[in-house]
């Protein structure tokens, strides 16, 4: 189903996506890569951006070093492609007050190693494009806007490129 598919340059940008959501996770930029997270991952993350926005809080998340990935598993059903991945990575990984820096949770000092396993999803039929607002079920043009106009849920369209589907945490330690 993929005839050109280099496994290499697959997890390479995988390990990139990772790095680009996490840089947009600590900036408070999700919508900068809202193309390549589902919907589900994007309404959960941005639940999560907002308590933290409330608290005064910031995510600090740099310096990632992949360590090893892989691939586990691949299924097609209805002609989309997901595929499961393995990754270990170390980055330092710690909560901060937005306004000083100060440390409050976690070290700024130590990385941390994170086993993930994470589902990468494509769709291979071009028909699967969003056309109808996944909330209120609205006719919708992602050409024209990226929310829906009658109930004003924000629009993904759908994943005709790969996106990042789940993202798990298997083993985290410090390292």
């Amino acid at each position: 189903r993929l005839p050109d598919f280099n496994k290499e340059q697959f997890l390479n940008n995988g390990f990139n996506m990772y790095c680009n959501i996490q840089e947009a996770w600590m900036n408070f930029k999700l919508e900068n890569v809202k193309d390549i997270i589902t919907d589900e991952l994007y309404n959960m993350y941005e639940s999560q951006l907002t308590t933290l926005e409330v608290k005064g809080e910031q995510n600090i998340m740099k310096d990632f070093v992949l360590q090893k990935s892989f691939l586990k598993d691949v299924s097609n059903q209805n002609d989309t492609i997901t595929i499961k991945t393995g990754y270990i990575i170390e980055f330092y990984d710690y909560i901060a007050e937005q306004a000083t820096g100060k440390v409050l949770r976690g070290t700024a000092n130590r990385k941390v190693r994170v086993t993930y396993e994470m589902k990468f999803r494509q769709s291979l039929n071009e028909s699967k494009k969003v056309t109808k607002c996944p909330n209120c079920g609205a006719d919708i043009d992602m050409n024209v806007s990226t929310v829906c106009n009658y109930c004003h849920t924000k629009l993904i369209t759908e994943n005709t490129k790969w996106v990042l589907t789940e993202k798990k945490t298997v083993n985290q330690e410090y390292v």
